[in-house]
């Protein structure tokens, strides 16, 4: 089924992406703080689709355990992190300590109420009951900034964003000798920052992320063709960039986003701070040093507490009805 879009009007950039934001943690606009969750329906995918997805997640949740197993990945949210397996671990909980910014998909599952417990005690959400019983979260500062330990949780900078992007790109490199050196670089810096440097292990994991990577290729692209044939989706990054968490919420079309709700999700987000946008998007983007984003002259924002929710309650009843 094609489907066809508009291409966005050019506007004029009034300052270099790279230079204004390369090292400023993000402090992303969002909607409405507040979510009240409530059963709604989704619209089912269809069971070839389904199967496909479900064929992905088992695979991304293979490697999401493989990665924890060696601590490349230390989660923060409940779930899967998508994002994270895509650039081969992410520790979460060492940059919520640290204060030095998160990335997209632990942004989003945070605001939207998914944080493991060990951290959502430490997040000044309050939980209360709604009418109707349906649980109620909000963010309880009165600048509706989500704190974790007293500091704000923002998006990693530009630079670090752009490095991840650029990352997950390499690991797709096809000719196996490049792909191995990329591995070889990654796990060797990976080792040495854990203190885990071990001339008999390396070449074994370098193999091992290699080949596992590798395989996952081929289940993305099935996923992929599958979801389009069913549905409009969209991305506005650049080429055959792959958009992980559009993945996991069963496809998602970024331009209408950006034009009828002037909201994006996370990995959206990240990739316009990164400026890692397909050429014929990236002229409509401007961002203002404050790290404000606008799309066409309207100021685009993070999804809302509430879709954030919403995302990640699909998400779980995909990996649920993919099961069965």
């Amino acid at each position: 089924m094609a489907h066809t879009r508009s291409t966005p009007r050019s506007v004029e950039c009034t300052a270099s992406r790279r230079t204004v934001l390369g090292l400023v943690l993000l402090a992303c606009a969002i909607g409405p703080c507040q979510i009240a969750f409530a059963d709604e329906q989704q619209e089912d995918l269809p069971a070839d689709v389904l199967a496909a997805f479900g064929r992905l997640d088992r695979n991304i949740k293979d490697l999401d355990g493989y990665l924890t197993a060696i601590e490349f990945n230390r989660p923060a949210i409940l779930g899967t992190n998508y994002f994270a397996v895509s650039v081969a671990g992410i520790d979460s909980i060492k940059d919520l300590e640290e204060g030095r910014g998160v990335d997209p998909e632990t942004l989003g599952g945070l605001y939207a109420g998914f944080a493991i417990p060990d951290v959502a005690k430490h997040l000044n959400l309050a939980r209360s009951r709604g009418e109707n019983g349906e649980l109620i979260v909000r963010v309880t500062s009165p600048d509706g900034r989500l704190r974790y330990k007293g500091t704000v949780v923002r998006l990693y900078p530009a630079d670090r964003l752009r490095e991840l992007f650029e990352r997950r790109d390499a690991f797709r490199v096809e000719d196996s000798r490049k792909r191995t050196a990329t591995f070889a670089e990654y796990v060797y810096k990976r080792q040495q920052e854990l203190g885990q440097s071990r001339a008999g292990s390396d070449n074994s994991q370098i193999e091992e992320m290699s080949e596992r990577y590798r395989q996952l290729q081929p289940v993305i692209n099935d996923y992929d063709e599958a979801i389009r044939s069913v549905k409009t989706i969209s991305s506005i990054m650049p080429g055959s960039g792959q958009h992980y968490f559009a993945y996991s919420m069963g496809g998602i079309d970024v331009q209408a986003d950006l034009e009828q709700r002037q909201a994006v999700d996370p990995e959206t987000l990240a990739a316009i701070y990164a400026d890692k946008l397909a050429p014929e998007y990236a002229d409509a983007f401007v961002l203002s040093t404050d790290g404000r984003v606008k799309y066409n002259d309207k100021e685009v924002k993070l999804y809302s507490m509430a879709n954030l929710a919403r995302c990640f309650k699909y998400r779980e009843r995909l990996v649920q009805k993919s099961q069965r």
